[in-house]
């Protein structure tokens, strides 16, 4: 506190002829009762009486103003007229006598006071100033304290003040908030020639009116100007643009030609203005002016075209996507699906394999396709996109936007191509696989309509334990997915199943519906996996990933893995067979994965079935001894 201590200050303020008003302003404070001080300007009145940033106000001309708004306090100031005097402590002083419980009044022993000395060179001003006429009225409304100046047109006129510097009229103090606190900010930006564009994003909300700044790029003229995500736009260049529509906004930003100004307010600015009928402009006193840094370069650097900011809709929120999809090694494909649309025009993403190359790129089931390897292939056909996707061997680009962008798109007329800047760039990691023999394999079985269930038989084994593939039909989904005799299942739909009975392996197969994802290890895997303690999951980067060729019903050409193949004939809807489960025995023959109910059988189909297990009658093995055909038999 200096020489003065913990000592209140009775600070008398007096206007000077040639400073406007006072030179401070005054504020309440949130979570405080009182009314502060708020910003005093250097080389005021103020300043020079001893006040300072931060005081609370006990009295105002001799009167204690603890129970008074704001407004009362703003009236009692400005009725002081050319001076006024003020008890103020700062907040160590307050807190002491807080916590003394004494009340501070001006007629306290140790209060400091203190008053603005004469402005040097004011009395030969003064002398050379003749006196008003006796016939004029002073002004209606004394001065303000308050730095911002609002001329009096109206007075200035009719008592004009010959040979002496006019003092304009300051405009009152915002009532209710603290001017210092909020502070609208003038963005002068200015474009570099090494970066594209001013750095911002613009866009609209749906339940606010009035324009937005989105995101603003780290290190780009817009940050460097102090602009920021989630200003409110009151003005760009001198002309305020509420009520203009978001593509007036952005001709009026691109009219600028490489710098623009504008005028903002961060979103509490935005409610303190609003819930004071306060009009923003860039006259009121507290806005903070600030420019984009001067950035010097190379002559020779080229200076890019400006990108227009994106219409109608927040940029940053529609983003078309760029996927640089890489096969990998142990993969079969690229991992998605290409089909088209009766409703719409285009070509589009389908199905995208999990933990396959695509989805790793960033590619998205239901996304449409806009370039291929770099060219649009908007009118181009199903069967060339395919072509120009196989083209490019073991990687390819494709350029593609989710139905919102593409409605955003569409909606404002803005082609969409690799070069808009909110492009986001995304690609397929780099997989080393192991060198080692043994790889478990996620074997992704999809029935076809033309085909009785998957393919396969599941059956248990006492003396291994676990659940095995057993017999696997020829030309199946299962033998097209990767499933071989033997196998041991490990997981099913990403479920370790190891500890289950067989009846619960059936019942999480079926879950699946027209398709299910087996984890297998062959025998050899099995030994080698089991003798070092190493749990199998999906998740391990050994794993391979295989997946049934997709067949459709319909005419129209699929790809899978971005390959095609032609569509057999439709055919009738593929029954559901129902799984059934065979008594475990030793070495016992499988449950039929994909057998059924004999009563949903053709004749012919019945026959097949009945011809399919005479062969495969035990009891006709050459090799069998007579003692197992016994116990067979007893079995029967």
């Amino acid at each position: 506190m200096g020489d003065e201590g913990l000592k209140p200050r009775l600070c008398t303020i007096r206007k000077w002829h040639d400073f406007p008003g006072y030179g401070f302003n005054l504020h309440a404070e949130r979570g405080k009762a009182g009314q502060y001080i708020g910003k005093v300007d250097d080389g005021s009145p103020a300043q020079a009486a001893g006040m300072k940033e931060a005081d609370r106000i006990v009295e105002v001309e001799g009167t204690n103003i603890g129970n008074e708004n704001h407004s009362q306090v703003v009236a009692r100031i400005k009725a002081a007229g050319e001076s006024v005097t003020m008890l103020l402590v700062d907040s160590e002083t307050d807190k002491y006598f807080k916590e003394e419980k004494i009340v501070v009044s001006s007629e306290m022993a140790e209060v400091v006071r203190m008053e603005t000395p004469p402005r040097p060179g004011a009395e030969e001003k003064d002398e050379e100033v003749p006196p008003p006429e006796p016939e004029a009225e002073p002004p209606a409304e004394p001065p303000s304290y308050n730095e911002v100046k609002e001329a009096d047109e109206e007075a200035e006129e009719t008592h004009p003040e010959p040979d002496r510097i006019p003092t304009q009229e300051p405009v009152p103090v915002a009532a209710e908030t603290p001017s210092h606190n909020y502070h609208p900010r003038v963005c002068r930006i200015t474009k570099w020639p090494d970066f594209q564009g001013y750095g911002f994003n613009l866009h609209a909300e749906k339940d606010k009116t009035g324009q937005y700044i989105g995101l603003v790029d780290a290190n780009s003229p817009a940050e460097s100007a102090d602009l920021r995500k989630g200003d409110r736009i009151i003005e760009i260049n001198g002309e305020n643009i509420e009520d203009e529509t978001h593509q007036q906004v952005i001709q009026k930003i691109k009219a600028g030609g490489n710098e623009t100004k504008m005028l903002v307010v961060d979103a509490e600015a935005d409610e303190y203005y609003k819930n004071n009928g306060i009009r923003i402009t860039s006259d009121l006193p507290e806005v903070i002016f600030n420019e984009t840094s001067r950035k010097e370069i190379s002559e020779r650097a080229p200076t890019p075209e400006p990108v227009p900011v994106v219409t109608d809709t927040p940029s940053h929120d529609f983003h078309p996507r760029l996927c640089h999809i890489k096969k990998w090694p142990d993969f079969q494909g690229y991992g998605f699906n290409l089909h088209a649309e009766k409703e719409k025009n285009g070509q589009y993403i389908g199905l995208v394999d999990a933990n396959s190359p695509a989805e790793d790129a960033g590619l998205r089931k239901g996304d449409r396709i806009v370039e291929v390897n770099g060219e649009n292939i908007e009118g181009v056909t199903h069967q060339e996109i395919i072509q120009k996707i196989k083209a490019g061997g073991d990687e390819t680009r494709l350029l593609v936007v989710d139905s919102d962008a593409d409605d955003f798109y569409r909606s404002n007329g803005i082609s969409i191509t690799a070069d808009l800047p909110e492009v986001i760039r995304s690609e397929t990691r780099e997989k080393e696989v192991p060198a080692m023999t043994f790889h478990p394999r996620q074997c992704h079985v999809i029935k076809w309509p033309d085909f009785p269930g998957y393919g396969f038989n599941l059956h248990a084994e006492k003396e291994r334990g676990g659940q095995y593939i057993g017999k696997i039909d020829d030309n199946s989904p299962a033998q097209d997915a990767g499933v071989r005799e033997h196998d041991r299942i490990i997981e099913v739909n990403n479920v370790n199943i190891e500890n289950e009975t067989h009846q619960q392996v059936i019942a999480r197969i079926k879950a699946g519906g027209d398709e299910t994802k087996l984890l297998v290890v062959d025998k050899e895997a099995d030994a080698y996996y089991k003798s070092r303690g190493i749990t199998v999951t999906s998740s391990m980067p050994e794993v391979q990933f295989l997946q049934t060729t997709r067949r459709s019903p319909r005419s129209s050409t699929t790809v899978t893995n971005g390959d095609s193949t032609p569509a057999p004939a439709p055919v009738q809807p593929t029954r559901v067979y129902n799984y059934r489960r065979e008594p475990a025995v030793q070495k016992s023959e499988p449950a039929q994965a994909n057998g059924g109910d004999f009563l949903n059988l053709s004749a012919k189909e019945m026959r097949e079935r009945i011809a399919q297990k005479k062969k495969n009658d035990p009891k006709h093995k050459s090799n069998m001894d007579f003692k197992s055909k016994y116990e067979i038999f007893q079995k029967m």
